[in-house]
C-alpha cells in the first residue's frame, strides 16, 4: 500500500514541473502561415540595415533665357533677347554663391510695343532668389535709380531705372503707356541676382490704346487728334508716357465740354481754334466762360475732379487737348 502511494505522489509531482501553455501561446503549425509576412525578418532582411539613405541631389534649373534653350548674353554689347508678348517660365541665373561665380549672374532682354500701347513687365523669381530688374537706354548705359523711392517716374527725366524690392522671391514689374508720337518704341532691360541662384519667369502683357473708341492713342497735337460725336461719352487713358490726348470737335454757336477723370488723375484741357492757337488762359481766375475768344485752359488743380465749360465758338471745328497734370488713370470725355 505504501509502495502504491509513493509511485502516485512521484507522478504528481512530475505533472507540477511541465510548463502550462494558455490557448494564445499555442500556435499550431498551419497557423503559422497566417502570420503578416510584413513580422516575418528574413536572415536577408538583416543585410540592409546598416545601408544608408543616398544624399539628395541638388537639381539645377534649365537655362533657357527666353525659352531659346541659350543663356542671355551677359553684356549689352553682345546683344539681347527679343521678347515678344507672352510668358517665358524657363529662364535661370545660375550665379555660383560657393565659388563666387559672377559669370551669369545678369541677362540681357529687349521688346518693342506700338506707339500708343501700354504694356507691362513682370519678373517672378523663385523663393530662393531675389533680383534687380533694370531697364536701360537704347546705348545700354546702366545708370539707375531705386524704385523703390520713386513710384512715379524718373525724377530726373531719363528713362533708366532699376526695380528691387529686396525681397527675395518677390516678382519685379514695370509697366508704361506709349505715346503716339512715334509708331514704335524699344525697351531694353536686364534681370540682375541680387543673392541667391535659381529660376526665374517673364510676363511680357500689352494692350493696344483704344482713345475714344479709335483702336488708337489720340495723338498729342491736334493735327493728330481723334474725333468725337456730339451727345456721346468716350473713354480714354492717360499715363506715364502718354501725357496728351487730342480731340476734334465739331460745334455750334455753343459748346459745353466735360472731362471726368477717375481719383488717381489730375487732368487739364485746353481748347483751341480751328487755327490751333496755343494761348491760354486758366478757368481758375475766370469762371465760366470766354466770351473774348475760344481758346483757354481749363485745370482745377486735384486728382479725380471733373472738368467742365461752357464756351462760345468762333468756328464749327474746336479742338480738345486733354493733358495729364499729375497722376494716371482712366477718363472720359465728352461735349454737346
Amino acid at each position: 500500500m505504501m509502495k502504491q502511494l509513493f509511485t502516485l505522489l512521484t507522478i504528481l509531482l512530475l505533472i507540477g514541473c511541465v510548463p502550462q501553455q494558455s490557448p494564445a501561446d499555442i500556435i499550431s503549425e498551419d497557423s503559422a502561415a497566417d502570420v503578416p509576412a510584413a513580422d516575418i525578418i528574413s536572415e536577408d532582411s538583416a543585410l540592409t540595415d546598416d545601408i544608408s539613405a543616398e544624399e539628395p541631389v541638388e537639381i539645377t534649373p534649365e537655362e533657357s533665357d527666353g525659352d531659346l534653350g541659350i543663356d542671355a548674353p551677359d553684356k549689352f554689347s553682345d546683344g539681347q533677347i527679343e521678347l515678344k508678348p507672352g510668358e517665358y517660365t524657363r529662364n535661370a541665373l545660375l550665379r555660383n554663391d560657393d565659388f563666387d561665380d559672377r559669370s551669369d549672374d545678369i541677362d540681357f532682354y529687349k521688346f518693342t510695343v506700338n506707339g500708343g500701347e501700354w504694356f507691362k513687365l513682370t519678373i517672378t523669381p523663385v523663393e530662393a532668389l531675389d533680383v534687380f530688374l533694370n531697364l536701360h537706354d537704347e546705348g545700354g548705359k546702366d545708370k539707375t535709380w531705386d524704385y523703390t523711392y520713386y513710384t512715379v517716374g524718373s525724377p530726373d527725366g531719363k528713362a533708366v531705372f532699376k526695380l528691387n524690392s529686396g525681397i527675395a522671391g518677390k516678382e519685379e514689374s514695370f509697366f508704361s503707356q506709349m505715346s503716339s508720337d512715334e509708331s514704335s518704341y524699344t525697351f531694353y532691360f536686364s534681370v540682375q541676382a541680387v543673392s541667391g541662384k535659381g529660376a526665374y519667369t517673364i510676363q511680357l502683357e500689352t494692350k493696344q490704346q483704344n482713345d475714344a473708341s479709335s483702336s488708337r492713342d489720340a495723338g498729342s497735337k491736334p493735327a493728330s487728334s481723334v474725333s468725337l460725336e456730339a451727345g456721346k461719352e468716350y473713354s480714354a487713358l492717360l499715363n506715364y508716357n502718354d501725357i496728351i490726348d487730342c480731340y476734334k470737335l465739331t460745334a455750334g454757336a455753343e459748346a459745353t465740354i466735360i472731362v471726368t477723370p477717375t481719383e488717381k488723375l489730375n487732368p487739364s484741357f485746353t481748347i483751341h481754334d480751328e487755327g490751333g492757337k496755343d494761348k491760354t488762359w486758366d478757368l481758375t481766375y475766370y469762371k465760366k466762360t470766354n466770351k473774348q475768344g475760344s481758346m483757354f485752359k481749363i485745370n482745377d488743380a486735384d486728382t479725380g475732379l471733373q472738368e467742365t465749360v461752357t464756351w462760345k465758338t468762333t468756328s464749327s471745328t474746336q479742338y480738345i487737348c486733354v493733358k495729364k497734370e499729375s497722376g494716371s488713370g482712366d477718363y472720359t470725355v465728352s461735349y454737346s
